[in-house]
């Protein structure tokens, strides 16, 4: 079973609650050591200054008073906010040691031990009853040694110290006052750190809604292009964000997609529409024929309507598959090193007795112009240029073909002394079965497609087809392609 919700908004919530509490619980354990190691330092401040006291009465003067018993102190504990002074009328060890009964059960205790391990004195109480000579003494004399242990049940603090002549001192405290005060901390810390994820957690989770909500918009806006919308678009709130971009990509090839479409229902349309003129043809002749008996040249002048009418649906269809490989291809077929000037002369050189059937003259002005892809297709364009300058040319005309190179760029011109073509037609020019006027139709063979088909070649080889024309005064059709480099 899978555990991990499949959101991204969930799982990203998810990750940074999980971040926020390993954070926060490092914080909270942080603090809590932080204080809890502050208030050992002032308990340890204390012990040591009650040992230091503890020193000084036992080197103090003569009339330090014998051992008397184990259970009775000698030196009370002196130091610490809970318990009180020594009253004023003590001025003698006897008076300190009448003191130090009373006040025994004190949570503060003592123990002193001198040469070998022979016990002096302690504190009154059973605190002091249970402790023993520290298996771990301080290094040097007077250098504290703090310890944290178990007296009587209760958790304490100890320092030990030793001092002249294999002296041991060990004072400690119990420490209900700061367990008490850690515990009180600790809850505090619990309950303002779960609050802190808490405030985050859902905080983190309604600015992660409000930061993904553009991915919704974006899901559900190509739901309804996806089902047959194509005119909708993502609305773009903040176009310098990620989200913004991708939105931006998006709507591009949103926008591409419908063009294709649009194309493509066009273009079905179109093909329909130049198919059913030869098919309707074709039906008509045969129906003809076959309607009753006819003379050999009625049969011969139908097989001829309906050879026509066959040739130029073949052509047709040969331009549909040449168009249908273009679109499919991913690139040129063959990469290699070609010249337009080469090109642009063996065309010439083909169709060279069609222009002077025609009356035309061709005029090359070929320089060196290299670029880099498949001769038989960039041939296809030249080809297709020249036919059309050479059958939209009057007699006796002049068509001017070119090549060349610049800084980066290989071009080809055919410029006819034609009838032109009106500027409103010039952008449309290169669609597919689009005709300019009744200079160019299909009475004179063209399905609309030739033009199309060398902007294909063209924009696979990385160049563009362009063209300037002005009505009676002829037509500049140009090749342009990236240069190869030498």
């Amino acid at each position: 079973m899978n555990l991990v919700p499949h959101s991204i908004r969930w799982r990203m919530q998810l990750w940074h609650g999980a971040l926020l509490a390993i954070v926060l619980t490092g914080f909270t354990v942080t603090a809590w050591r932080l204080q809890w190691n502050d208030e050992m330092r002032r308990v340890d401040v204390e012990l040591q200054q009650q040992i230091q006291t503890m020193l000084g009465i036992m080197h103090g003067g003569p009339n330090r008073p014998p051992h008397r018993r184990a259970d009775n102190p000698f030196l009370p504990p002196l130091f610490g906010d809970d318990r009180p002074p020594p009253p004023p009328g003590i001025r003698t060890p006897d008076d300190l040691y009448d003191w130090a009964t009373q006040i025994g059960n004190s949570s503060r205790y003592y123990k002193i031990w001198t040469g070998p391990g022979q016990h002096v004195e302690d504190s009154a109480g059973l605190l002091a009853n249970e402790l023993t000579i520290p298996e771990e003494l301080p290094e040097g004399e007077l250098t504290p040694l703090t310890r944290d242990t178990i007296i009587n049940g209760r958790q304490a603090r100890e320092v030990i110290e030793t001092a002249q002549r294999e002296t041991i001192l060990v004072a400690g405290r119990t420490l209900e006052p700061e367990l008490e005060e850690s515990r009180r901390l600790a809850w505090k810390l619990t309950v303002l750190g779960t609050g802190v994820w808490l405030l985050a957690f859902f905080g983190g989770g309604w600015l992660t809604r409000r930061a993904l909500r553009p991915i919704q918009n974006i899901t559900s806006t190509a739901t309804r292009i996806s089902s047959g919308h194509l005119d909708e678009r993502i609305n773009v709130e903040e176009a310098d964000s990620e989200l913004g971009q991708l939105a931006g990509v998006l709507n591009d090839t949103f926008a591409r997609l419908q063009q294709s479409f649009d194309q493509q229902a066009q273009f079905t349309a179109d093909a329909a529409h130049e198919l059913r003129t030869p098919i309707s043809v074709l039906l008509s002749q045969t129906q003809l024929a076959l309607a009753r008996e006819r003379s050999p040249d009625e049969y011969r002048k139908t097989l001829e309507a309906c050879q026509r009418s066959a040739k130029r649906m073949h052509a047709l269809t040969e331009s549909l598959l040449e168009l249908a490989k273009l679109d499919t291809s991913t690139g040129i077929t063959r990469h290699q090193p070609i010249d337009l000037a080469t090109i642009a002369r063996d065309c010439i050189e083909h169709l060279q007795p069609l222009a002077e059937a025609r009356g035309v003259q061709l005029v090359p002005r070929l320089e060196p112009s290299p670029v880099q892809g498949d001769d038989s297709q960039l041939s296809q364009i030249l080809t297709n240029l020249l036919s059309n300058a050479l059958h939209h040319s009057p007699e006796n005309s002049v068509i001017h073909i070119s090549t060349g190179s610049t800084i980066g760029t290989s071009f080809a011109t055919i410029t006819d002394q034609g009838p032109g073509i009106a500027a409103e037609h010039l952008p449309h020019l290169f669609d597919r079965f689009y005709r300019a006027d009744s200079s160019r139709n299909r009475n004179q063979g063209g399905a609309g497609l030739g033009l199309a088909i060398c902007q294909t070649i063209a924009k696979a080889h990385g160049g563009h087809m362009t063209v300037t024309s002005e009505v009676g005064h002829g037509s500049t059709f140009g090749l342009s392609l990236p240069a190869r480099m030498a």
